[in-house]
């Protein structure tokens, strides 16, 4: 029986191969991943060679009335294909780039708002003056964060870059297409959805390869932690410039509040920039492990390669029963994903001599 459907799925195969319905849709998606590596694509074109087979198969099929997927079904198809985007929507994302928030207290924040009424001139020139030197501290302090956040970015996105399976993401894309135009036809949803457990297992066997990518992921988090420690230190080191000014407003002599803030803001400089000091050295270690967490990247891709063939297998398996299975029958036997490991035989073999010798052999 396998053998016949073989002969019949090969014949198949090369009709639709030369009398496609569309412009080759799936194997398309596979042309435009320019990040993949020749390997790569070369793993992949089998399995999607058989997303466009089911592609063409599916098209034939869907102007047809009485293939519409309807009633119940269609809701637990439609709900089914959610789950899976949504279950694997971490690898689909484009733009994961870190967003911090930098922001510091201002000086307002720091001196409160002076009441220029009761204040003698002296005064006022006094806290205009130290609202100066509090403000260029402030500037300072923002320049050496803004560059810390800019050059953490920077790193980020490199190790985001290679952090990214893109022979996952490339297997993703595809089944998700076919499983958007499977909802056209019932045979086809049918056939997904019964085969959906096998897919996901021989998915898994794909990505289990990303447990690599743990180092990069480790460093992007040892970055933002980085990052949120050193504008949490920051901050309070600006908040506590209050204190600083106060001490200076109740000396009584010149001389006295000059020593004071002269003192005091020593202190906070050594406390900014030991702090920035820091992180910068911590983002350094990170990036003297970028050529090496690059080498392991291309390792995981690799072994990723070998894992390729379980996908392709459960995928001609859907190919095969989008062929075969009958159409005209109005209940599935498989249509719970837990009792889904069985295709029902619907076609006996032709060599077990059960074959009515007027019997018709057809795909559909």
């Amino acid at each position: 029986m396998g053998q016949f459907k073989g002969i019949l799925l090969f014949i198949a195969l090369m009709c639709l191969t030369h009398c496609s319905f569309g412009a080759n849709e799936m194997i398309g998606l596979l042309d435009n991943y320019k990040d993949l590596t020749g390997d790569e694509i070369k793993a992949l074109l089998p399995l999607f060679e058989q997303l466009q087979l089911q592609y063409d198969l599916i098209m034939k099929e869907a102007n047809k009335e009485d293939v519409k997927v309807e009633g119940e079904f269609a809701k637990i198809y439609e709900a089914t294909i959610k789950e899976f985007d949504s279950q694997f929507a971490s690898f689909m994302d484009e733009d994961a780039t870190t967003v911090y928030d930098t922001s510091l207290p201002t000086v307002e924040d720091i001196m409160g708002k002076p009441d220029w009424e009761n204040m003698t001139p002296e005064q006022r020139d006094e806290f205009l003056d130290i609202q100066s030197i509090l403000q260029d501290t402030l500037d300072e302090t923002k320049e050496g964060l803004n560059e810390l956040v800019a050059r953490a970015v920077q790193i980020e996105a490199e190790l985001i870059k290679i952090n990214k399976p893109k022979i996952v993401m490339g297997v993703l894309n595809g089944l998700s297409a076919i499983y958007k135009v499977a909802s056209r036809v019932g045979r086809a949803s049918y056939c997904t959805y019964s085969h959906m457990p096998q897919l996901n297992a021989s998915l898994h066997q794909v990505y289990d390869g990303v447990d690599c990518y743990l180092l990069t992921t480790s460093l992007i988090v040892r970055i933002q932690n980085e990052i949120y420690d050193t504008v949490k230190v920051l901050r309070k080191t600006i908040s506590d410039l209050a204190v600083v000014y106060k001490k200076v407003a109740n000396k009584n002599t010149l001389m006295g509040k000059i020593v004071t803030m002269i003192m005091n803001m020593k202190k906070v400089t050594w406390s900014v920039f030991g702090a920035l000091r820091q992180a910068h050295d911590v983002i350094g270690l990170v990036v003297t492990q970028l050529p090496e967490t690059t080498s392991n990247i291309y390792k995981c891709g690799t072994n990723m390669l070998d894992n390729v063939p379980f996908i392709v297998e459960t995928v001609s398996n859907v190919t095969e029963c989008i062929t075969f299975v009958d159409n005209s029958k109005p209940d599935y036997g498989f249509l719970d994903p837990e009792n889904s490991t069985r295709i029902p035989e619907l076609y006996p073999d032709p060599e077990s001599g059960e074959t009515d010798s007027d019997e018709s052999w057809e795909l559909f």
